[in-house]
């Protein structure tokens, strides 16, 4: 027996939905015009909005369940599909994590590009006989980092329409 939505939105929808129903058209004669004649009325979009945003709402929760349950079963077979689809999805959330990461790359780049007082504790006081401009702006675009300006090929660009490039 499928179970029948009872929620105040599904109501709503419900009545949207038939008050769709072009109720003088026979449906024997003209089906779509019987479901669909009402379709017109400025309120459809309205319906739309409604019904799509129930439906999104109800798909990310039920994603939501899927993916925080510990089951890797898929139609009761162990599924490293949907293992791995878990586990990416846990990385991609655990917000902690990205943080510290996130912390640890932009400090790594700093050191990497040559250091600051501001980040590093033991930071040697900066010496310009052993500094080099090339060889940090050469790190710095091994790290495609463009303190200066930036080189890039853009395919036909003057075709587009465009006087200039984007960059």
């Amino acid at each position: 027996i499928p179970q029948v939505c009872t929620t105040k939105e599904c109501v709503e929808i419900s009545a949207t939905i038939l008050g769709k129903i072009d109720w003088s058209a026979n449906p024997c004669v003209d089906m779509y015009q019987f479901a669909c004649g009402q379709y017109n009325s400025k309120e459809s979009t309205e319906w739309l909005i409604l019904f799509l945003e129930i439906s999104l709402r109800r798909f990310n929760e039920d994603v939501s369940k899927i993916l925080s349950s510990n089951d890797t079963r898929l139609y009761g077979r162990e599924s490293s599909a949907l293992a791995k689809m878990k586990k990416y999805h846990r990385l991609c959330t655990d917000e902690e994590r990205i943080s510290l990461n996130f912390k640890s790359k932009i400090l790594q780049l700093i050191s990497d590009a040559g250091s600051w007082t501001l980040t590093e504790e033991s930071v040697k006081p900066f010496e310009s006989s052993t500094w080099s401009l090339q060889k940090t702006l050469v790190k710095m675009n091994k790290m495609d980092v463009w303190p200066l300006f930036k080189v890039e090929v853009v395919k036909r660009w003057r075709e587009v329409g465009s006087s200039t490039p984007e960059h």
